[in-house]
């Protein structure tokens, strides 16, 4: 288990952000919106109050998820101090549906709603892969707006990432979901156009 977060992952987060090398891109174009990406994910790991939802769509392989692994380590400094976390769609799925059933059949489990609300209590929260296909349309779904609900009302530090276009975003979360996602009086939306997979470039 990451210590800072929910995800199982291979290890242990990279510590900071110098890893992460906008020059590797070929195009002057590609670098700059990299130090774009890493400067404003470093913003937000610092839990501006005036700003505390970041939304970053782009393709895969750009580095998003590891970044922002990185920033939920930073805001969680020791393996016991849990108040920060990382999830991806995938696993939000998983776990609502697992408390469910383990629910229903008696077995002793996590009630999923209560699940969220602690979830939604988190200092700081990254939510990966939204629009992957993993999120269950009416079962878990429900779940995610009342989770994005909740930290939009009470203005928690909340990073979202999506490979997907802000329009097909859209399309997937419903209007008003996306409507939370892109108040720009609250949070900004980071669109990566420029960026390719770097893990292509290096085979």
């Amino acid at each position: 288990m990451l210590a800072c977060g929910l995800d199982t992952l291979d290890q242990v987060p990279q510590s900071g952000f110098d890893w992460f090398k906008p020059e590797m891109h070929r195009t002057r174009a590609a670098q700059d919106e990299a130090r774009k990406l890493s400067a404003t994910v470093q913003q937000w790991a610092q839990r501006s109050p005036e700003k505390p939802f970041l939304t970053i769509l782009g393709g895969v392989g750009v580095g998003k998820s590891q970044l922002a692994k990185s920033a939920v380590w930073k805001l969680t400094p020791t393996w016991h101090d849990r108040h920060s976390y990382y999830i991806t769609a995938a696993e939000f799925d998983k776990r609502v549906k697992d408390f469910a059933s383990a629910k229903q059949n008696g077995s002793i489990g996590v009630d999923p709603d209560v699940w969220v609300e602690r979830l939604a209590g988190a200092e700081a929260l990254v939510i990966d892969d939204i629009g992957a296909g993993y999120i269950d349309k009416g079962w878990t779904q429900s779940r995610l707006e009342r989770l994005v609900d909740l930290r939009y009302r009470y203005e928690l530090p909340t990073l979202i990432i999506s490979n997907l276009s802000p329009r097909n975003l859209s399309n997937e979360l419903g209007a008003r979901v996306f409507s939370r996602l892109s108040d720009n009086s609250i949070g900004d939306v980071l669109v990566l156009e420029n960026m390719s997979d770097v893990r292509a470039m290096s085979r």
